[in-house]
């Protein structure tokens, strides 16, 4: 078997978000934008990504939608990092509001996938954003998400092959 690295943890990564967006549903239409920036064979990925008007509500600030779709995809992107080819369906999401930062403001996400097992995967989001003016980042969303992953093709087993 295959010793999975950090570059194939972050390849691996790269290429599902890109097969996200090249599919062309609604995961095109809101994070074109989104950079992956670290992935780790633990299962860590860190993105960036700055708000821009079509992530804002009508009060000009990241919108509640948006901010679970980024838990939902990043945390999926996590799962990828461990070298999974298919990263399962929501079971459930989680999200937590603690602050709601506004157009222009860059974004550091975060996702650890905490445990995955043979039927479900646990994982964690925090959606940090850039204070206005500072260089401190502060928590702006705080995310959970356990995907159903029975049946997914794991690490070292590739697609077609038993």
């Amino acid at each position: 078997m295959t010793v999975w690295t950090r570059p194939m943890a972050l390849a691996h990564s790269r290429a599902l978000l890109k097969s996200l967006l090249d599919a062309n549903r609604y995961d095109a239409l809101v994070l074109q934008n989104v950079h992956i920036d670290d992935a780790d064979p633990k299962g860590t990925v860190q993105c960036s990504m700055a708000v821009e008007p079509c992530h804002a509500n009508i009060n000009g600030t990241l919108h509640g939608g948006m901010s679970a779709t980024l838990v939902d995809i990043v945390s999926s992107l996590a799962i990828a990092a461990r070298g999974y080819h298919s990263t399962g369906v929501s079971v459930d999401i989680h999200t937590t509001y603690l602050a709601a930062p506004p157009v222009g403001t860059p974004l550091r996400i975060t996702a650890s996938a905490d445990r995955i097992g043979g039927t479900l995967a646990f994982t964690r989001v925090e959606i940090e954003h850039l204070v206005k003016g500072t260089e401190r980042w502060e928590l702006a969303v705080r995310g959970s998400h356990t995907k159903y992953v029975k049946g997914a093709a794991r690490p070292g087993h590739l697609p077609g092959r038993k």
